[in-house]
């Protein structure tokens, strides 16, 4: 098995860097259910994830039984709570009178309550690679670029969706020509064709102190660039965590360094 290894690492560091590109395959999803395809996304989190997760406790974990009875304690809360959950879910469902996008399902939340917490364990998988800073490197630089220049695009040239609603109707030079006359301020946010652009946004939030380290540490123009290209996007983006960390990481991120810098003189 361990020639297998060099190829399990490599896809498990692939199903973390492609996470932002699955919140797109809803794209897909009127042609795949026309031939009753499953998406990606289905693929990768209730089978690809759950196989690397099994993999990682079969191969590499040295304690099995204290591990295995740690899920299986883990298991059996999550259960009790989602039955919990259910029940009290059932009784107010018909006092809210929830409008149709709002429709109440076992299974539905049953999957749902799976997607929040299969990817969880993916830091047990990734504990058990025992990743070097290379790969760390990688993964932030290609889900940095997979994540903003989609979105600086698509906000230069007007087209995806907008962050709020509706799709983005001007790009950001419009900002300061007067343009609220004509457009609400929301409808110039850009998020390009992702789902979730509050998500996105806070991905974006907590990659930007690592490029700014990786800089910090390199010195090298890739770093920078990337850092400029992120800043623009979570900008574009207009969510108030974007928005608020491509000001505020900088400030904190310097402090640090100065801070770092004076202990070590």
């Amino acid at each position: 098995m361990k020639r297998f290894e060099p190829f399990m690492q490599k896809l498990i560091l692939g199903l973390v860097v492609i996470q932002p590109l699955i919140d797109l395959d809803y794209l897909a999803y009127d042609l795949l259910n026309q031939f009753s395809l499953p998406r990606p996304s289905t693929i990768v989190r209730f089978i690809l994830l759950p196989l690397a997760i099994l993999y990682a406790y079969i191969q590499k974990e040295k304690n099995k039984v204290r591990v295995g009875i740690v899920g299986a304690l883990y298991s059996v809360v999550l259960g009790v709570y989602f039955l919990l959950h259910h029940q009290q879910a059932s009784a107010l469902v018909p006092v809210l009178d929830f409008t149709k996008n709002f429709q109440y399902s076992l299974w539905r939340e049953f999957s749902y309550c799976l997607t929040l917490v299969i990817p969880v364990f993916m830091v047990y998988v990734l504990y058990h690679e025992q990743l070097q800073e290379k790969h760390l490197k990688w993964i932030v630089a290609i889900e940095s670029a997979f994540v903003s220049i989609p979105i600086v695009l698509g906000n230069l040239y007007v087209f995806g969706k907008s962050t709020y609603y509706g799709n983005t109707v001007a790009n950001i030079f419009s900002w300061r020509a007067g343009i609220y006359k004509w457009y609400h301020p929301r409808t110039l946010a850009a998020k390009f064709f992702f789902n979730e652009g509050n998500t996105m946004g806070m991905l974006l939030f907590m990659l930007l102190p690592l490029l700014y380290y990786f800089f910090l540490k390199e010195k090298k123009a890739k770093w920078i660039g990337l850092i400029v290209v992120q800043s623009i996007a979570m900008q574009m983006m207009a969510t108030r965590v974007a928005t608020y960390g491509t000001v505020l990481v900088p400030i904190v991120m310097i402090l640090i360094h100065l801070f770092t810098s004076l202990l070590q003189k």
